[in-house]
């Protein structure tokens, strides 16, 4: 495939001091993609994948001023268009071992940015920004496996998977607004977790069932330094002390079970089991143990 996308943005002709030729920007890149399937045999299929990604900065990126818990995001008007690719290799197997039968997914990808546009936070003014960090690199595998087996007269259906990521700068050394602004002082990109799981299982029997389903998110290497950094002495955000205790990541446990009697199912869930204290975005907690009861009616 082949496509041309072309950006007509308008704007003020200055803005937050800034000079903008007429108060119009204009861009444009050609991207294609390449695609193949191969039925290697019955139930074994190989993929492969290459695709080129362009974004130009969004309105609000540029111009728009906000605020988020407590947080102002200001806006860059001197961004510039992030391009990249993705490539991916993978492979599809059907299995069937003894009552056991799923296919089992395995692929390697591998992604390339230039100009990568991401949020960086800065002390005067207090708040986030869209920043170009120039050249990154995310690469990794991703495996997973849905099917289905029976134990004792029960069916059970499941969906597990594990994705591994090594996200990088690849001007890490060279750009010290990069590399002074990272908490650990690695180079890992911002805000990524570097291994992430999860499991669903779910048994039926006559008409009642019950589910169970665990998520793992791997501890955040890197986020903004300053978040961490005392001032005046003191842990203002209370982020760098939630993160010294909780140096091993998060896991989360949902639990649902119910019944179905021909056109009417009521159905109970208990979302983080565990009432685990978690956070996926650094200052934002996730949500504590809830309970839902709910009723389906088909017609």
């Amino acid at each position: 495939g082949l496509r041309y996308e072309y950006n007509d943005q308008k704007s003020p002709k200055e803005f937050l001091g800034i000079q903008i030729p007429n108060g119009r920007v204009t861009d444009g890149a050609l991207v294609a993609r390449l695609g193949v399937n191969y039925a290697l045999a019955e139930f074994t299929n190989l993929r492969a994948s290459w695709g080129q990604g362009y974004r130009y900065p969004t309105i609000t990126e540029r111009f728009i001023r906000t605020s988020f818990g407590g947080f102002q995001i200001f806006p860059n008007p001197l961004l510039q268009p992030e391009y990249g690719f993705s490539t991916e290799l993978a492979v599809k197997q059907g299995l069937k071992i003894g009552s056991i039968q799923g296919f089992l997914d395995v692929a390697a990808f591998w992604q390339e940015y230039s100009d990568m546009i991401e949020f960086s936070f800065q002390n005067n003014p207090l708040g986030f920004t869209p920043i170009n960090v120039g050249n990154t690199r995310i690469a990794g595998f991703e495996t997973s496996f849905m099917g289905k087996f029976d134990i004792w007269k029960i069916n059970f259906t499941t969906l597990m998977g594990y994705t591994y990521i090594d996200p990088i700068y690849k001007d890490y050394d060279t750009n010290e607004q990069i590399s002074s602004t990272v908490s650990a002082g690695v180079n890992v990109l911002k805000y990524r977790s570097k291994h992430s799981a999860k499991i669903d299982i779910e048994g039926t029997f006559k008409g009642a069932f019950i589910g169970f389903a665990h998520q793992y998110y791997s501890h955040l290497i890197n986020i903004d330094k300053v978040f961490e950094a005392p001032v005046a002495g003191q842990d203002i955000f209370e982020i760098g002390a939630f993160r010294r205790l909780n140096p091993n990541g998060f896991n989360v446990i949902d639990l649902r079970g119910g019944y179905a009697l021909g056109r009417v199912k009521i159905s109970g869930i208990v979302s983080n089991l565990t009432n685990q204290l978690y956070t996926i975005r650094p200052g934002l907690a996730e949500a504590p143990i809830n309970y839902t009861l709910r009723l389906d009616l088909s017609f």
